[in-house]
């Protein structure tokens, strides 16, 4: 026997069960006849909570915003001028 990675970090995934909510399923599969196992199979999963409550919806809005803002794109040079232009006056007339 010897210590694996897994083994290393039962103490700090114990601590952290409520935030991390692993999903675990052993399945095992008896000899007929006997109560000795013939196979085990463990499975476990981590929901990852930051990305499906944090980063997924960052992603939706930064997705949104890049398709309005892609609107503002026409592709006229005097266009991207005046909305420098435009930007410059907003900052200037802020800043006082």
């Amino acid at each position: 026997m010897e210590y694996t990675s897994t083994s290393y970090s039962k103490l700090l995934r114990l601590f952290f069960a409520r935030v991390l909510r692993p999903d675990r399923e052993l399945h095992v599969e008896y000899h007929p006849g006997t109560p000795l196992p013939s196979t085990m199979r463990y499975t476990g999963e981590v929901t990852h909570v930051l990305e499906e409550h944090v980063f997924a919806p960052l992603h939706v809005f930064a997705v949104r915003g890049s398709s309005l803002v892609r609107r503002l794109q026409n592709g006229s040079l005097q266009a991207y001028l005046a909305y420098a232009l435009i930007g410059l006056i907003v900052l200037l007339a802020v800043s006082r």
